[in-house]
């Protein structure tokens, strides 16, 4: 029975009750009718709480009972561990059907806190997808039929990865908990498929590395006064897909000077623009967050 229910049950014991002191007194214990009342209201007023105290308990519990359905699911999947009847009972109640190839997820939803996280979690649970929270995120998988945009509040962000077969989940769970670490960096919104987040991914997992790079390769083209210009035309040519012309009318100058930058660049680099794995190199030195902003 629901509990606003039980509550309004006691309510209108209370005034039958009252209803039927009030026909029964005699004159003279008319003048004790009020303190009757206050004993009626304060009786009323303690069941309430205890009845509202042991049906939250109770509520807690259920919903305690489901989270640990659900992770254990979750660690199942991950695991590749066997599949119990539980397992398939967790599944089959959320909606997620466990025959398919499963993507997994990760979504934030920066000023919100743990419980906006939670209901996020629980719009997508009701849409047929295994989420749960895990602090100020959530994370889980679901089939690649389902699409998290439509549970995203204003502000938040998705990083979703290609399904994958159940061998490879754990690492793909993996991936989007980093993508989304690099995601809530650059302040990106809607959903983001994890491959245009590949070069902060090879960055973040390899963080000296990624230092190493750009000291050694950015450092000499940043310094003086001089030298700054040779990163930012670097940077220019780099972006615009090795385009020369583009590059040179972007910053303004002559195809020659352009050149002439190059030369210096590839001496101080010891880097060839023009050789795939030189360029790959410098694209991962240049590579730095920017704030941008993705629809679903």
């Amino acid at each position: 029975m629901p509990l606003e229910d039980v509550l309004r049950a006691y309510r209108i014991g209370g005034r039958a009750a009252w209803r039927a002191l009030v026909s029964e007194a005699t004159k003279a214990e008319r003048d004790a009718l009020p303190r009757a009342v206050e004993l009626i209201m304060d009786y009323i007023d303690r069941v309430s709480s205890v009845v509202a105290a042991a049906y939250l308990e109770e509520k807690a519990h259920h919903v305690s009972e489901q989270e640990r359905g659900l992770r254990a699911l979750l660690d199942a999947l991950v695991g590749c561990e066997a599949l119990d009847a539980r397992h398939y009972q967790t599944a089959e109640r959320i909606g997620l059907s466990l025959s398919d190839e499963l993507a997994a997820f990760a979504i934030a939803v920066p000023g919100v806190g743990a419980s906006g996280h939670a209901r996020v979690a629980a719009k997508l649970r009701g849409g047929g997808t295994l989420a749960l929270t895990e602090g100020e995120r959530v994370v889980g998988v679901m089939t690649p039929r389902h699409d998290p945009a439509g549970a995203l509040p204003a502000g938040a962000v998705a990083v979703v990865d290609d399904p994958v077969p159940r061998e490879d989940l754990a690492a793909s769970l993996a991936d989007v908990r980093l993508g989304m670490d690099a995601a809530v960096r650059e302040g990106l919104t809607g959903v983001v498929a994890l491959r245009e987040l590949a070069l902060d991914l090879l960055l973040a997992r390899s963080p000296r590395v990624a230092a190493d790079l750009r000291r050694n390769i950015l450092g000499p083209l940043a310094e003086g006064g001089a030298r700054s210009d040779l990163l930012r035309t670097v940077d220019a040519y780099v972006s615009l897909g090795c385009d020369r012309r583009h590059a040179a009318e972007q910053l303004h100058i002559h195809p020659n000077t352009l050149d002439h930058r190059l030369r210096k660049a590839r001496k101080l680099t010891g880097l060839d623009l023009d050789d795939p794995e030189d360029l790959a190199t410098m694209v991962l030195a240049l590579h730095q967050p920017q704030p941008r902003r993705v629809t679903a």
